[in-house]
């Protein structure tokens, strides 16, 4: 049998309203999410000008087993985890899925 897998490749915009603005934040744990909010894909996210709100945008560019519906933010800082946000991906930017069989 020929398993499917999702080469997905795109500019994410990230939605980050409902983040505190904190200066202490060391990581937001970034992943893509299934449609039953299965974890495909994790990159936790250290970059200064994301973490501090100056930009918006990560670039994702990999092979999945599923396609992702969603993704996850949940940021951490000296206090702990706060929040788990999980948005919807067809309102975070264009992005391309290319269905692959392996």
């Amino acid at each position: 049998l020929r398993k499917e897998e999702f080469h997905f490749h795109g500019l994410i915009e990230l939605h980050t309203d409902e983040i505190p603005d904190r200066k202490d934040y060391d990581l937001w744990v970034f992943c893509l999410l299934d449609e039953d909010e299965n974890e495909l894909y994790r990159n936790d996210i250290n970059d200064p000008e994301v973490l501090l709100k100056r930009r918006s945008t990560v670039e994702v560019d990999t092979v999945l087993e599923d396609r992702p519906s969603h993704y996850l933010l949940w940021p951490h800082s000296g206090e702990g985890f706060g929040e788990r946000l999980i948005y919807e991906i067809k309102d975070a930017g264009p992005v391309v899925f290319k269905l692959r069989l392996k």
